[in-house]
């Protein structure tokens, strides 16, 4: 492993803070470590689009590929109850 795979890497950037929330809890629930730069920002105006997409998920490069793969992963919605 490679110094720069420790490195936080944005993996997506939102518009929206509950989007931003949504997907970070999703990746803190498996366990992979996350942050939101520009959350202070998008809090003053919760129902507000932040233009230019202004809140970036942050997380380890080492675990991109991962997360991309769960992120791609089609749910079937009849298995969540």
């Amino acid at each position: 492993m490679t110094t720069s795979d420790n490195k936080f890497v944005v993996i997506r950037k939102f518009s929206r803070l509950n989007e931003a929330h949504i997907v970070k809890s999703l990746l803190d629930s498996y366990g992979f470590e996350t942050e939101l730069i520009g959350e202070e920002s998008a809090s003053l105006f919760p129902n507000s689009t932040i233009p230019d997409f202004g809140i970036e998920l942050l997380a380890k490069g080492e675990d991109v590929a991962k997360i991309e793969a769960l992120l791609a992963a089609e749910f079937d919605k009849n298995e969540i109850k």
